[in-house]
């Protein structure tokens, strides 16, 4: 049983027994009271009664039952576990033939924080500030003297002599808080009655320190800011190269209330310091620390010398020799250091000598030393540990690894080198690794001892160890604690397994025994949920794996603080057990806080783009770079209903251009104003209806500005999803949109069918999209893969005006190369095809068209970035006059390599293919149009921030007389994929 447990213990205990002694009727069991029927059970607070569900459910004893310590006992533990309060009190009354209890509870007031009241004299931050420093935001009830002590000690300090100071504690209700207060009165600085200044300064440095100090007989001290000021010259005599220099000051009051003042001041012997031999590197300061620390002591000198020395030979100078001396120049002392670093050692050879058990080949995998590396002995350090821990993995426990080290000797003839130019050279190193094997050890027996609750066989499944395995103790230290753990997760806290290992055959064969202490089970008794308000209390409980009566598991104790914080609702979570003295069964006390239930979130900024606009003449598109302010709002509601719903509305609105063409063709009007914005409710239900499914419904209305139309969108979304499991996730989504089509720029000829036949588009679509995520990180992953397909069906029998079918599959790969830096291969392949539904109108078979809201479209930052948003194409899905108009089908393909630079910098190169097809029967992986660039990304507090330039290979004529972009610039946020 742990400290913690034992006083719990002993503070139920303890509590059980005041209770009786309060209570001398039920102490002495008087026939009286004795088995009478329980007529009222009664919690005060404070005179007040308690009504709270939590706390009055913790009482045992009940209406009609006979009156039983034992249920009284248990009471006051429940009570008492909560840590809510300082004495818990049961009284009986005489009701007729029964007893009425009453429990009577003294809360607890835990200090929250301070306050400090009167004519302060010194600035009431300055004394908030010295409190919180020595004890804390809120220094505990029982530390009040100490508080009082302490400011007086800091008033006299700062020059008040007979600043009056007291302490009492106000206490609060609903919730149970308290505050010390701090009052302080006659708080009056002294003058000062005289100065005396000692110390090797003359007469003149003498006034002049004064003058500089401000310092006058008569006038008030002002304490603290006087050391400032003498710390502050210190500091300049040290500057001067006097780094042992002390200014000291002594305050003493007088009986009258005034201060004598005697200022002392050493500035000790000048000092300086030189370097000879091989240049120090800079900073100085951080390796030779003469003046941060004012000491030129004997240790601090030894120790500069020795960090000067590690600043080399972690630069490979592994030779490197500091020394230190003292020299005296007349009044000054001086102190020279001389460098010798030597060569620079680099790796040579790396040899690998006497193994037999594990190939060379394996054995280099793990040696982090290559050829013409700068040589580092933590590198060879880590190379050893390496070679180590293979071995250990193959059973080899005795194995041992010893490194020699010696100068490459020169192939060639005597150098002609001078001995300054041989100083410059490298020295290439020879590394001989020699390996002494050692025995290898494999696992004979498995022995399971002292299991009752679990069988053997289910002990034996748990464990890696088994026979004919190499023996490894780390193998054998995680086995015990799967063990230990699944114990713990059965409810016995208290279990103790020991392993015992037994070698034969000359240490070749080990026989392994696991011994079992399991102790008593330990069983949940109540689960107290304490803190919510305006939360169900059904909603937590719901995220809770504790429950009564069951057996108490550490890993459902963690898991359960882990669902309630995820849910969002709470700012603080904390789940702890409460024991029932020597009895094995606790207490689960929640304890919540609950986040504001409202909140507002606000901005704004400026975004830039380049877009097509048809403003060049003849209303013939181009592309401009767009600059338009844009800001958000966003109202969010929490806890609806009690329950872990939410509700939130968003807007977000953005000045940008639209273009208008007049009746010819070739004149443009623009127009700037709020021409895109969009407003979003959404509600969102995790766990609808008990199931496992989350519930998301967004409304949305919307306007945007796109290459080739605009369009207003008016849209309906409902969406449930689930995780099977944490990398798998399956979602089905109704939609129901109505899209309006305006400001098209290109001609009437050119508008696809449905643009001009349906100007206004109702559609009614139900999908189902899955996905199978591994990625090490979403953000930036190293390693993993990302699958997802998507399918969309739009129907007239459902209300849709156009029906169609549309499918998108979407991979990603993350491959991590062998390489000393973080290098990244990764790749990426989207596919997209749709289908318009046959319909007959009037007499005539026609084929519904894709809404150009619904259409694909590529080129831009994360799918093909030779090409401006939305311009990948060929002349059958771009307009002679340069605008997209989208297709039904799309491949879009990428490759990137990422390197990393420094720890916050990648460098990247990529490769990027894709098209869109008119028609998804068009798909062809030979009519993919290339693009290549290179980037860089810096990680952000907020993500990659990602900057690319790419390069369009193969140039076409779309448009008569213009080429397309040769290279495009691209900055967002987040990688390409």
């Amino acid at each position: 049983m742990t400290a913690r447990m034992r006083l719990a213990a002993f503070r139920v205990g303890l509590a059980a027994m005041a209770g009786m002694l309060l209570s001398p009727a039920l102490a002495q069991g008087q026939p009286a009271f004795a088995g009478r029927r329980v007529t009222a059970v009664v919690l005060e607070r404070e005179g007040l009664p308690v009504t709270d569900p939590a706390l009055v459910a913790l009482v045992k004893t009940r209406v009609g039952a006979p009156l039983s310590m034992t249920d009284v006992r248990e009471s006051i533990a429940h009570l008492d576990g909560l840590d809510r309060f300082d004495d818990i009190q049961v009284l009986p009354e005489a009701d007729g033939d029964g007893v009425r209890l009453r429990y009577l509870l003294l809360p607890r007031h835990p200090v929250v924080g301070f306050v400090v009241r009167g004519a302060l004299g010194l600035p009431e931050p300055m004394l908030r500030q010295a409190i919180v420093e020595r004890f804390g935001p809120a220094p505990d009830a029982g530390r009040a003297g100490e508080v009082l002590e302490y400011l007086r000690v800091f008033y006299r300090e700062a020059g008040y002599a007979r600043a009056a100071l007291t302490s009492e504690i106000e206490v609060r209700h609903d919730p149970d808080r308290s505050t010390l207060v701090v009052s302080v009165a006659g708080a009056t600085p002294a003058p000062v009655r005289a100065v005396r200044v000692e110390g090797a300064l003359s007469e003149a440095e003498r006034v002049a320190l004064l003058d500089r100090l401000g310092v006058r007989q008569g006038r008030p001290l002002d304490g603290r800011a006087l050391r400032a000021a003498l710390e502050h010259y210190e500091r300049d005599l040290r500057g001067q190269g006097y780094y042992e220099a002390r200014a000291d000051l002594s305050v003493e009051f007088t009986p009258d209330d005034q201060v004598d003042l005697t200022i002392v001041v050493e500035p000790g012997a000048r000092i300086s310091l030189e370097f000879e031999g091989d240049p120090l590197p800079a900073p100085r300061q951080q390796l030779v620390p003469v003046e941060r620390e004012a000491s030129v002591d004997e240790d601090l000198l030894d120790g500069s010398a020795m960090a000067i020395e590690q600043h080399w030979k972690t630069r490979g100078y592994r030779e490197a020799e500091v020394t230190h001396r003292r020299l005296e120049r007349g009044d000054q002392q001086v102190i020279v250091f001389t460098t010798r670093r030597g060569r620079r050692a680099v790796v040579g050879e790396v040899q690998v000598l006497g193994a037999s058990g594990v190939t060379e080949a394996e054995i280099r995998t793990v040696v982090r030393l290559r050829p013409k590396e700068t040589f580092l002995q933590t590198a060879v350090d880590r190379s050893v540990a390496a070679i180590r821990a293979l071995y250990h993995a193959r059973g080899f426990a005795r194995v041992g690894v010893t490194v020699h080290i010696d100068v490459m000797p020169s192939a060639g003839p005597p150098s002609q080198a001078t001995p300054s130019q041989a100083m410059l050279s490298d020295a290439p190193l020879v590394i001989a690794m020699q390996i002494a094997e050692g025995p290898r050890t494999i696992i004979g027996r498995v022995v399971v001892e002292g299991t009752v609750v679990l069988s053997e066989p289910s002990v034996r499944a748990l464990l890696v160890s088994a026979p004919g395995r190499p023996f490894t103790d780390d193998e054998v230290s995680d086995d015990r604690d799967r063990i230990e753990i699944e114990y713990r997760n059965r409810g016995y806290e208290r279990v103790a397994v020991r392993s015992r290992v037994e070698l034969a055959d000359g240490g070749t064969r080990a026989d392994l025994h696991f011994i079992v202490s399991e102790g008593p089970q330990v069983f949940v008794d109540q689960v107290i949920i304490l803190g919510y308000q305006r939360i169900g209390r059904a909603t937590i409980e719901r995220e809770l794996l504790v429950r009564s009566g069951e057996p108490l598991g550490a890993a459902s104790v963690m898991e359960s603080q882990r669902r309630l914080a995820a849910l969002g609702l709470f700012r603080r979570v904390s789940v702890t057990t409460r024991p029932h003295g020597s009895e094995p069964r606790r207490d689960i006390v929640v304890q919540v806080e609950e986040a504001p239930p409202v909140s507002l979130d606000y901005g704004g900024g400026v975004g830039a783009e380049r877009r097509l606009r048809p403003t060049a003449e003849g209303g013939q598109a181009e592309e401009r770079l767009d600059v338009s302010p844009r800001g958000f709002v966003q109202l969010t509601r929490r806890n609806l209903w009690g329950k872990n719903r939410s509700a939130s509305i968003f807007s977000r609105v953005s000045s940008l251009a639209r273009d208008t063409l007049g009746p010819d063709g070739s004149t443009v009007t623009s127009s700037y104003g709020l021409n895109q914005y969009r407003l979003v409710g959404t509600f969102r239900e995790p766990r609808v209806f008990g199931s496992v499914a989350d519930l998301l419904v967004v409304a949305t209305t919307d306007q945007s500005v796109r290459s080739s139309f605009n369009f207003r969108t008016r849209e309906l979304v409902g969406r449930a999803a689930f995780r099977p499991s944490p990398r798998h996730g399956v979602t089905g989504t109704y939609t129901y949109r109505e899209v309006h089509l305006f400001g098209e720029t290109f001609s009437e000829a050119e508008r696809p069918l449905i643009d001009r036949l349906f100007p206004q588009v109702a559609l009614s679509m139900f999908g189902v999209s899955m996905l199978r995520d591994t990625r090490t990180d979403a953000l930036d992953p190293e390693s993993g893969s990302f699958v997802a397909a998507e399918q969309t069906l739009a129907a007239r029998a459902y209300g849709s005006e156009v029906g169609f079918i549309k499918s998108t599959l979407e991979g990603k790969l993350f491959l991590r190369l062998p390489s000393r830096r973080r290098v990244v291969l990764a790749l990426a392949g989207r596919l997209g095809a749709a289908h318009g539904f046959a319909r007959t109108v009037g007499g005539s078979v026609v084929r519904d068209q894709l809404p150009a809201s619904e259409r694909f479209f590529a080129g831009g930052d994360t799918t093909v970035r030779g090409f401006s948003l939305d311009r990948l194409g060929d002349a059958q899905t771009i307009t002679s006059s340069g605008f997209p108009t989208g297709g039904n089908g799309f491949v879009v393909l990428n490759a990137e390599i990422r390197a990393s630079v420094t720890a916050a910098l990648q460098g990247v190169v990529f490769v990027d293919a894709g098209n869109v097809y008119p028609l998804a029967s068009q798909l062809s992986l030979t009519r993919l149009r290339p693009s290549a660039g290179f980037g860089v990304r810096y990680r952000s507090p907020v993500g990659p921030i990602r900057v690319d330039w790419g390069f369009n290979l193969n140039r076409r004529e779309l448009v008569p007389g213009t080429l397309e972009r040769g290279n495009i610039f691209h900055v967002s946020l987040g990688q390409a994929f």
